[in-house]
């Protein structure tokens, strides 16, 4: 059962509907309308290009630090292994000397 009122409800939407559309029909239409989105999106573009180098720049820089990284690495091992040999041929030398001690 429909009320009298439901139908003007539904009438008045309707219509708001119908003017909604048409305003935002000849809005997205505007050649100012399309000029400040077209410029919103070449800035939204230029951020994103700006963001993606910085980023890209980081991770470059990273790997090199990385490199660096594995190179002090690699050294500090070289560095220990001929420790490791000094000392044991320090441990030589004393043997050797305290053999003639006796």
């Amino acid at each position: 059962m429909s009320r009298p009122t439901d139908s003007g409800l539904r009438e008045g939407v309707e219509a708001w509907e119908r003017e909604a559309a048409a305003y935002w029909d000849n809005l997205t239409r505007s050649p100012d309308f399309l000029r400040r989105v077209g410029y919103q999106l070449s800035r939204s573009l230029q951020s994103q290009q700006q963001i993606t180098a910085s980023f890209e720049a980081f991770v470059l820089s990273m790997a090199g630090m990385q490199d660096q990284t594995a190179r002090e690495l690699y050294l500090l091992e070289q560095l220990e292994q001929r420790l490791d040999v000094l000392a044991g041929r320090i441990d030589r030398l004393e043997d050797t000397l305290s053999g003639d001690d006796d």
